[in-house]
């Protein structure tokens, strides 16, 4: 059955380990924007003047050593929002995933 999983920016930490689990599915698609690129284990470090930093504290890299922490995955099938569609009440990812996986049944 075709699998049809919606990411975004805010896709992160353990949804991102999923994702290159994943990856090697045939019937798995992804469809959105590249995902935040983090395993989501930082560390916070303060700074002078009331700033802070954040460091990646972990290495995590897809099984043949791609990398995805600071990049971020790439979708399968990129729709990248728009103010236009932010501010309406349409869900331009939902709809297309529903689209392509209407035209696989």
């Amino acid at each position: 059955m075709p699998t049809y999983v919606l990411i975004g920016r805010n896709t992160a930490s353990a949804a991102e380990d999923f994702l290159v689990y994943a990856d090697s599915l045939e019937h798995f698609t992804t469809v959105g924007e590249p995902t935040y690129g983090s395993t989501g284990q930082p560390i916070f470090v303060d700074l002078p003047g009331g700033g802070t930093f954040r460091v990646c504290t972990k290495r995590d890299t897809y099984p043949d050593g791609r990398e995805f922490v600071g990049y971020g995955i790439k979708p399968d099938i990129l729709v990248e929002s728009t103010l236009a569609t932010v501010r309406s009440d349409e869900d331009e990812v939902l709809d297309r995933a529903l689209r392509e996986l209407q035209a696989e049944l």
